[in-house]
């Protein structure tokens, strides 16, 4: 049974409030969108070498060493306090017209000069970086989803953990 509202109680705010509780109860995250969450560096070292092999790391410092060759990219050495991750998802479609190969595409920007280097197969670092964009492509688009997500995941680690004081 409804109880009917106050004559004084204007109507637009019931409106607004109803609005605002359902919007709120739609918008929580559910188990499938729940964000990836690292909690230690062992943790990105496992995301990173399930993907891009066993010579892929993350250091403390979030010193981001990737062998993306398989995905368009190089050998590359970057800090990932230093790029914006952007993520562009290709399908078919108008822009794209058939045959299209579908696919995700991650760029990462330096944020001031260039940030990203090149690493040869010895590991060598050659030094200053030269490169102020890079990108990867994933065929897999869930796959390329999941890395964009990754590796967000992984910034806010960073950020966090420096942010945090040592003892």
């Amino acid at each position: 049974m409804m109880t009917s509202l106050p004559l004084g109680f204007p109507r637009f705010l019931v409106s607004l409030l109803l609005a605002g509780v359902l919007y709120g109860g739609l918008s929580l995250p559910t188990a499938a969108q729940a964000p990836n969450r690292i909690r230690d560096y062992t943790d990105a070292d496992i995301y990173l070498k399930g993907v891009f092999g066993p010579d892929c790391m993350m250091d403390e410092y979030g010193n981001l060493r990737i062998n993306g060759q398989e995905f368009g990219g190089g050998h590359v050495v970057f800090r990932l306090s230093d790029v914006r991750i952007r993520m562009e998802e290709i399908k078919e479609g108008t822009a794209c017209p058939a045959p299209c190969r579908q696919r995700v595409i991650l760029r990462f920007d330096c944020r001031k000069q260039a940030c990203i280097t090149n690493y040869q197969a010895g590991g060598s670092i050659p030094w200053p970086a030269t490169i102020s964009s890079y990108k990867l492509e994933f065929e897999d688009l869930r796959k390329g989803r999941k890395m964009f997500s990754v590796f967000l995941e992984m910034q806010r680690f960073v950020r966090q953990s420096n942010l945090a004081p040592t003892l």
